[in-house]
This record gives C-alpha cells, sequence and structure tokens, in this order.
C-alpha cells in the first residue's frame, strides 16, 4: 500500500496538531549558499552546500547528502518568494536533478501559503526518485491562489542517499499544463470497513496511512480479527529511540454527503500490544480549503487514549458535520512504539442527546497550525521570504 503523504498533508492537518514541529534551526551549510536554506525533520543529520564538480550545464550545482548511512527522517533545501506577479496563475516549478544511492527517495516540491495555511502542495511522492539516477528535469505545477501570501519550494531528500540541483526555474504556464500531485482520494462512501479485502501487497484495499518517519508498517491480519475475516495492522519497527513525537495511522475518506448537518459517531474495534506511547481512533470533519470544521482523536487528557497491552474494546468518536463540510477523514494512530489492530469501524447518525467529543478550538487553530510539519514532509516556513527566485544555478 502507497502511504500517500501529499494526500495526506491536507487530509491529515488535525491529527498532527498534538506533535511537535519541525527543526528550523539553522545548519552551517546554510550560510554557504546564497537566498537557500536548509530545513526539515532533522537537518542536522545532513549536510548541504555547493558543488563545482557536479553541474548540469553551469559552473556550480547544490547538494544535499546525509551524514548517517542509516538516516531515518528528512531535509530539504529550500527558499520562499512573494506571490504577487503570479497570484490567479499557474506556476510551474522545475530544476534538474541528479542522485546516488538515494534508498527511500527524493523530489522537488512546491507549496502555496496562506499565512500558516497551505493552498495547495506537491511533494513528487506520488512520482519519486530513488535509486542512482543521471540528470533529469523534474517539475511541480501549482494555481496560485488570490489570497497567497508566499510560495514555497526546494529539493527534498528522505532518508540515506545524495541529490544534487541545478537550473532552478519559476514561471507561469498556461491552463492546458496540468497540475501536479496526488488527487485527494476521498471517496463518495467508505467500503472495506471490516478490512477483509486484501490488497496483492497484503494491505488493505481503500486505506491510505501516513508516518511521521519511516518506523511504521501498515497490513493486513487473517490471524488476530474481531468477529470478522481480518483486521487492519498498523506496528513500529521496534526500533530503539522512538518517542511520542513519532507517529502512523491508518487512515480512510469519504464524502459527507449522507451526514451533512447531523451529529456522527464512529465506532471501531481496537486490539493493542506494548503500546508506549499512547493509541486511539480519530476523525476529522473538514470544510472548503481543507478548514478544520471538528476534530478528535482520543488523546484529550481524559484518560481515552489506549495504552500499553489490551485486548478487543469498541470505542468510539463523535463529531458534527456542519452543512458546509466537504470530507470526513477517519482511521486509527499509533503514537511511540507497540502495535495496533483496527477492525470493525462503523458510522451512525446520532441524536444531539450523544455529546461530542471534538477537541478541536478553531481559536487556537493559527498557534497549533505551525505544528503541522511532523509529517513527512511539507516543510517548514522560513520567515525568509525573498521577493524573487535567489541564485536559481547556484553560482554565488
Amino acid at each position: 500500500m502507497k502511504l500517500n503523504s501529499h494526500y495526506l498533508i491536507t487530509a491529515f492537518v488535525a491529527t498532527v496538531l498534538l506533535f511537535a514541529s519541525c527543526n528550523s534551526v539553522k545548519h552551517p551549510s546554510d550560510l554557504s549558499i546564497n537566498g537557500w536554506v536548509l530545513r526539515g525533520a532533522n537537518p542536522e543529520a545532513y549536510q548541504a552546500g555547493i558543488d563545482r564538480s557536479v553541474t548540469h550545464l553551469s559552473t556550480a550545482s547544490a547538494f544535499i547528502a546525509s551524514i548517517a548511512k542509516d538516516s531515518d527522517t528528512w531535509t530539504t533545501l529550500m527558499q520562499e518568494v512573494k506571490p504577487n506577479m503570479y497570484k490567479g496563475k499557474r506556476v510551474r516549478f522545475s530544476a534538474w536533478v541528479k542522485t546516488e544511492k538515494v534508498t527511500e527517495w527524493g523530489g522537488l516540491w512546491m507549496r502555496v501559503d496562506k499565512g500558516q495555511k497551505s493552498l495547495a502542495f506537491d511533494n513528487m511522492q506520488d512520482r519519486p526518485i530513488k535509486g542512482t539516477t543521471d540528470w533529469q528535469q523534474y517539475e511541480v505545477v501549482l494555481n496560485i491562489d488570490t489570497s497567497s501570501t508566499a510560495i514555497a519550494f526546494g529539493l527534498l531528500l528522505v532518508g540515506p542517499g545524495k541529490t544534487w540541483i541545478d537550473n532552478v526555474k519559476i514561471e507561469t504556464v498556461d491552463t492546458n499544463v496540468p497540475v501536479t500531485g496526488f488527487v485527494n482520494p476521498v471517496k463518495r462512501s467508505m467500503s472495506n470497513l471490516s478490512f477483509e479485502k486484501i490488497s496483492s501487497d497484503s494491505t488493505p484495499i481503500g486505506w491510505a496511512g501516513t508516518v511521521k518517519s519511516n518506523g511504521y508498517r501498515i497490513t493486513s491480519d487473517r490471524s488476530v480479527f474481531h468477529d470478522s475475516l481480518a483486521s487492519a495492522r498498523l506496528e513500529s519497527d521496534g526500533k530503539e529511540g522512538k518517542s511520542t513525537y513519532d507517529f502512523g495511522t491508518i487512515t480512510g475518506g469519504m464524502k459527507p454527503d449522507n451526514f451533512l448537518g447531523k451529529r456522527v459517531r464512529m465506532t471501531g474495534w481496537i486490539k493493542t500490544e506494548n503500546v508506549a506511547g499512547w493509541a486511539g481512533l480519530w476523525m476529522r470533519v473538514d470544510g472548503q480549503n481543507d478548514d478544520v470544521l471538528s476534530f478528535d482523536n482520543m488523546n484529550d487528557g481524559k484518560n481515552r487514549s489506549i495504552k500499553g497491552t489490551t485486548d478487543w474494546t469498541k470505542y468510539d468518536v463523535v463529531l458534527d458535520v456542519p452543512k458546509e463540510a466537504t470530507n470526513i477523514n477517519f482511521g486509527a494512530l499509533l503514537s511511540g512504539d507497540g502495535k495496533i489492530w483496527l477492525d470493525e469501524v462503523k458510522f451512525e447518525v446520532v441524536g444531539n442527546d450523544v455529546p461530542s467529543t471534538s477537541t478541536y478550538n478553531s481559536k487556537i487553530e493559527s498557534a497549533l497550525d505551525e505544528k503541522q510539519q511532523a509529517d513527512v514532509p511539507s516543510p517548514p516556513r522560513t520567515k525568509i521570504i525573498n521577493d524573487s527566485l535567489v541564485n536559481p544555478n547556484f553560482e554565488n
């Protein structure tokens, strides 16, 4: 199963709200590349700089290289520009990229921001660059909303390896040039709620997931289930050193048509084993532009979250679905080490006598939104916004 980070950057923002923001401390190599900075989940695990011996049709390129061979994190060489000349237009960010021994993936990325909110995003995870590759031109194409305040872009490296970038361009294009990135897969309705339909790669059909690091995996389990033929299993890789800021999710999504203007209860059966952090169900109701309307993930400080080893237990999350809702996203979450199983997910309309469990407070949205960067990756905002593209050929 493909873990669609692009989709889940927008479809999973509220789930990530309770995790720490990316480390945005300057790396010493920031100072050697005019106009560009190194950011990410752990930029200290990488080095970046100018390379005058490996270039593409110029006198220099920029590189990112992992320092630790088994680095389980990501970083980006990036910059931000003002969107003034691009507002209301379609923009293409292109560059030539070369890679060496990239074991996870790399790619270009671009994000359109309105303050602390992302309006559009693509990081090439649906078409990643892997392994060792020669110079090749790649591109990301996004629409620039008239309300946007910044455009961020750069080169991304996840895990070990080395990448080079050269000949960067930002340009407007006609609307016949397609927008890139993963298309939101939210369905009209959600099927396979008992996880009995299994793909050829042993994952539950119709479900996705996301992780902060590469330390989690999602599989179908025909040997452990609750009153059905299979369950979805989410587990950490068992490596030591995970904190409660590392997490993975099982994620589904659907249109809210049948629930508009109503109160909805999601239930699911969960079994856990050696959960060192916490686990729980989660559900989020989104509006236009991915505005969060209501949200709960059972981590509300009221002892609802699941810890340790527990047998099959039925849990629930209750949210209001306003008439302006556009998506409902849901699933189960594991924070830190451990293993969880999810089975028999159901949705039903309930009366107002059933209390909502929503933990979302729109008054603190702007403060919390800065923490959305825990996922891989929608890179952090630099707070350094250039008037236009700086040093595209890395020659100074």
